[in-house]
Formats: C-alpha cells, structure tokens, sequence
C-alpha cells in the first residue's frame, strides 16, 4: 500500500483542451492585453473594468495550465517529461507575466486622485481591495525593466530551488509505524 501510485483525473481542468492550446490561447489575450496600453491615457471606468476582467481571465489560465503540471509532476516526480514541460511553462508564463506587467506599474504610478477615481468607482466595487493592495506597493516598486528583471530572476532564484527540494525529497523513504513510506506517493 505504501508505494501506491497516486492518480489523479485531471481532465476537467484542461476542459478537454491540451495544454499546447491552452498556452496559444493564453498567448492570444496577452496580445490582446497589451493593446491596451495605448489606451490608459485616457482610459474611462467601464473600459478599465473589461481590462481587469481581461486580466482576471489571464490569471485563470495562467493558474490552470500551471495547476495541471504541477499535479502531473507530483504523480510521478522522476518522471522527466513532464518536469521538462514545467520548465518551460515557468519559462512561458514569465516571459507572459513581463509582457502584462505594464498595467499594475500604470495603476501604481498613477496619481492619488485619477487613482481613487478607479478605486471607489461603484463598478469596479468588486476589485476595490485589489486596487487597494496594488497602490500600497508603490514606494517599493521599481521601473518596468527593473520589476521585469526581478521577476526572471524569481523564477530562477528562489523558485527552482523550492522546485530541486521537491524533486529530491520526493525520493526520501520513511519508516513510519514499520512501514516504508514515500513523502510523496510514487
């Protein structure tokens, strides 16, 4: 029982799409996303609440495709292909999330005013702590390139070492109640 395979049906998150297509559709709204810069200028209420409802859609791609790897990984950590596509995926959604970057450092560097304008708009009540939150990052936030750079480097740093402990210690045996035990289920 110990060295039971763990299987689990991931189909419903993919929604019968690969995760090929769901990064092509991925790619599309990010194209679609950054049009938006040229509009911010003069961006009205309603036009900024599609764009946070384009970017919340974003963010659920994002987390799916990342979701789905993360969990294929986790049924079989030797298994390398799978390993591989989350490298790449990692790879992907940073150079992704740099492209999208642009309209949180927009919304940060506004003025007080324009700013709160957006935040107690009665349309965008929905997103108001968001915005919120965003704003409190100001004194901390850096230019575009800077945020850009900090944000390969996290993928790289931090993350991948989180992502080598994963893949060692999921090896590790246990002796647990006279039982060999894996951390993780093989």
């Amino acid at each position: 029982m110990a060295d039971e395979k763990a299987v689990w049906d991931l189909s419903h998150i993919l929604e019968g799409k690969t995760t090929e297509q769901l990064e092509t559709e991925l790619r599309k709204k990010v194209e679609t996303f950054k049009k938006v810069r040229n509009e911010l200028s003069n961006i009205s209420i309603q036009r900024f609440k599609e764009v946070i409802l384009l970017k919340e859609d974003l963010s659920t791609y994002f987390s799916k495709i990342k979701a789905y790897l993360e969990m294929k990984f986790f049924e079989n950590t030797a298994d390398s292909k799978t390993l591989g596509e989350m490298t790449k995926l990692e790879q992907t959604l940073t150079e992704l999330s740099n492209e999208l970057m642009f309209f949180s450092l927009w919304f940060i560097e506004l003025d007080d005013k324009k700013a709160s304008t957006f935040i107690n708009a009665a349309e965008l009540s929905n997103y108001k702590y968001y915005l919120e939150e965003l704003r409190k990052s100001k004194p901390y936030t850096k230019s575009e390139e800077v945020e850009k750079i900090i944000n390969i480097k996290s993928s790289t740093g931090g993350y991948a070492t989180a992502g080598l402990f994963e893949i060692f210690t999921a090896e590790f045996k246990y002796d647990f109640e006279g039982e060999k035990m894996f951390l993780l289920k093989k």
